[in-house]
């Protein structure tokens, strides 16, 4: 529970919507949640499995009929690793009968909620976000870094005494990043100096921004230096970073489950067997009730 607390939790979309993707999405993440897109359902498990604390968000609008739905969410309350997801509907209307499926069956838990998305922006926003916050998703961390070893593209280039140097970065989010200094160049950078006109290269965007050394630690024969972003630091800028940093961690997501099965669950058919069982409660009650009224 302290590491969520410090880093928060993973949120993830299922399927969403136009609006969902492009505008509610894109302000979750300006607000530094970790938020992740998953296209298809039958791979969501998998996913899932990898960071069970987190926060799920299942758009019901396709793929399943809304009894299909039912019995996927319902699939996660009787997996012991995945019952710990936080779930959450995401749908454009649900009618009375519908949400009463979710509702009143008794055996689904939706700490996230039901939202119905065909509102004011705003609104939907900040009712996503509430949720989100009341989930503990953002935890303390002022930013989302992704990991950017692997990357020979993510680099680091700064002038000093007229001496260019140009190093790999460890990582990097919108507020700083983490620089692996070789131990021939270790004596370059001092604790509490800025630096200006360095430059941050992300693939083939080159960032011209100043930063803070904010520490430096020794590791093994190199060292490992913490820079801030000066907060002047153009808000484009902070905009590309941001970005280069969601779509790194949505492709190491994709990476993380490469050769594990999918779900091939026919929750299609869980859906119609369900809906046959409601039918067949519905015709029993109706039955019980002329029984009553001819007992009256």
């Amino acid at each position: 529970m302290a590491g969520e607390d410090l880093y928060g939790k993973k949120v993830y979309f299922l399927s969403p919507s136009y609006t969902i993707r492009t505008e509610i999405i894109q302000k979750l993440r300006e607000m530094e949640f970790e938020v992740y897109i998953i296209d298809k359902f039958r791979y969501a498990k998998n996913i899932l499995r990898h960071n069970p604390n987190s926060v799920f968000f299942i758009s019901l609008d396709t793929a399943l009929t809304v009894q299909g739905w039912y019995m996927y969410i319902k699939s996660f309350q009787d997996d012991f690793v995945l019952q710990n997801v936080a779930l959450g509907i995401l749908v454009s209307r649900l009618t009375a009968e519908e949400k009463s499926l979710f509702l009143d069956q008794g055996d689904l838990e939706l700490k996230a909620g039901i939202v119905e998305y065909n509102k004011d922006r705003s609104k939907l926003f900040n009712e996503i976000s509430d949720i989100l916050l009341l989930n503990n998703a953002k935890g303390r961390r002022q930013s989302v870094r992704a990991n950017c070893l692997q990357d020979k593209r993510a680099l680091f280039t700064w002038a000093t005494d007229s001496i260019m140097y140009q190093v790999k970065m460890v990582d990097i989010s919108a507020a700083g990043a983490a620089l692996m200094i070789p131990a021939k160049h270790k004596i370059i950078l001092q604790e509490k100096t800025v630096i200006h006109n360095a430059t941050v290269i992300l693939g083939n965007k080159q960032l011209t921004l100043s930063f803070l050394v904010y520490a430096i630690y020794q590791k093994g024969e190199n060292q490992l230096v913490v820079t801030l972003f000066m907060p002047d630091t153009a808000t484009g800028i902070k905009r590309s970073i941001r970005d280069y940093v969601f779509q790194t961690l949505q492709q190491q997501m994709e990476l993380s489950i490469n050769g594990e099965p999918k779900d091939n669950h026919d929750y299609a058919e869980d859906g119609r067997n369900f809906q046959e069982q409601l039918k067949a409660n519905a015709e029993v009650r109706r039955k019980e009730e002329q029984e009553k009224q001819k007992e009256q």
